[in-house]
């Protein structure tokens, strides 16, 4: 039991024996998503508050609906607590577009691990690396573009240095969280023993409850499959 923290990606980790110290709780064993579960932004007639795009919170749709809106109506004291968030595959290029107000044309974006803050440097773990290989901002349209690929399944941070940056330190603008998943076809790829959870039916939605417990007791008797 635990009281929800802030919304976005939230990790739950355990200490693999009985000790004292947050430090040793090493071993990553789920996520957990914190949902916002009503709209607090201020009432407008292109609010995402009466929007249809946001019936579910959580959809690209929504999002989108949200960056226009903050983009436009800077004003609203609930958008400087705002932090997107989109979900996109490994280890093939990807694209985000949205709205954002405040940027110069020298604006530059970066993906950090989701432990990493933005404006900090940070030693990344082997491997935990997206790469942005180009980031655009429309002063007139107020549209950013951010081309990137991600090496691994992992949650990020997508930081913005105002007025463009070459190290961390500049990068202080948290805009976005990114949820790297794995494509809908990688499953049996990513598993390579029998009876793994990809050809299990509650795990046609990979982020159930049920398909989550399938995947963790499978985990937990098959230390040789690499996936887990």
């Amino acid at each position: 039991d635990s009281t929800p923290p802030s919304p976005g990606v939230h990790k739950i980790c355990v200490m693999p024996f009985t000790t004292v110290g947050a430090s040793l709780a090493s071993v990553h064993v789920a996520d957990t998503v914190v949902v916002v579960a009503s709209c607090s932004h201020a009432a407008g007639e292109d609010s995402p508050c009466v929007s249809p795009m946001c019936d579910d919170l959580e959809s690209e749709s929504c999002q989108l609906v949200t960056a226009q809106w903050c983009a436009t109506h800077p004003s609203d004291q609930i958008c400087s607590r705002t932090t997107l968030f989109f979900r996109r595959v490994v280890g093939a290029p990807q694209q985000l577009v949205f709205q954002q107000h405040g940027l110069t044309p020298s604006a530059a974006a970066m993906l950090v691990p989701s432990y990493c803050d933005c404006g900090h440097l940070c030693e990344t773990r082997a491997g935990n690396t997206a790469s942005v290989f180009s980031s655009m901002y429309n002063v007139f349209s107020r549209e950013m573009v951010v081309h990137f690929v991600a090496q691994t399944v992992a949650d990020f941070k997508l930081c913005v240095a105002v007025s463009g940056g070459v190290v961390a330190e500049e990068y202080t603008m948290h805009i976005a969280n990114v949820k790297v998943e794995a494509s809908p076809q990688s499953c049996s790829q990513l598993h390579g023993l029998v009876n793994n959870p990809c050809s299990a039916e509650v795990c046609e939605d990979k982020d159930s409850d049920e398909c989550q417990a399938i995947a963790s007791a499978f985990c937990a008797s098959s230390d040789s499959d690499w996936g887990c």
